[in-house]
């Protein structure tokens, strides 16, 4: 793990860092599950990747939300919400 402070991810991890939150551990697992963030279109693409976004039920003019849905990265979900 202290390998990847000094690999070509040291940026993002550093990055990653100066968020209030995010230490060095949780840094590295965004660094290594996600790799790129540029990959991901826009900031709703990367939350439906880790799964935190509402259930959504529609049909017609009803709409009913659910809870998250859980479907995507188990692993950076659990991370974030800890962190």
């Amino acid at each position: 793990i202290e390998e990847a402070a000094t690999s070509s991810k040291a940026d993002l991890i550093q990055i990653l860092q100066s968020l209030r939150g995010i230490g060095f551990l949780t840094a590295v697992t965004l660094a290594a599950e996600i790799g790129s963030f540029a990959r991901f279109r826009s900031p709703a693409q990367l939350m439906a990747y880790l799964g935190l976004v509402p259930r959504e039920h529609s049909s017609g003019a009803r709409t009913q939300r659910g809870s998250l849905t859980k479907a995507g990265n188990g692993r950076l979900r659990r991370t974030l919400i800890e962190s």
